[in-house]
């Protein structure tokens, strides 16, 4: 099946979800200023059933960018806690 096709079969009234309606939508669309505003309860309750996605970033996902989580990207490093299968993403 063509990609594009599946990815269209779940728009609604010929939007993606999360425009026609995103209270249904997996994704929780949130500028920059409005996920720094957010306390962490906020965060932590959109993430148990939503994909944050985060307009507007000042920073850049490149290595530079990794470099402000991490002096060191060759390190290993230690993760504690659950696992979440929910992410924040970010575009530019």
């Amino acid at each position: 099946m063509d990609i594009g096709a599946l990815v269209q079969s779940g728009y609604v009234n010929g939007s993606p979800l999360h425009i026609a309606d995103p209270d249904r939508s997996v994704f929780k669309i949130m500028t920059e200023e409005e996920y720094q505003s957010s306390s962490i309860q906020t965060i932590q309750g959109l993430l148990r059933t939503k994909h944050i996605i985060v307009t507007n970033r000042r920073d850049n996902l490149d290595e530079k960018g990794l470099r402000t989580l991490r002096s060191n990207l060759n390190d290993a490093f230690t993760v504690q806690g659950s696992y979440l299968s929910r992410h924040i993403y970010t575009v530019h």
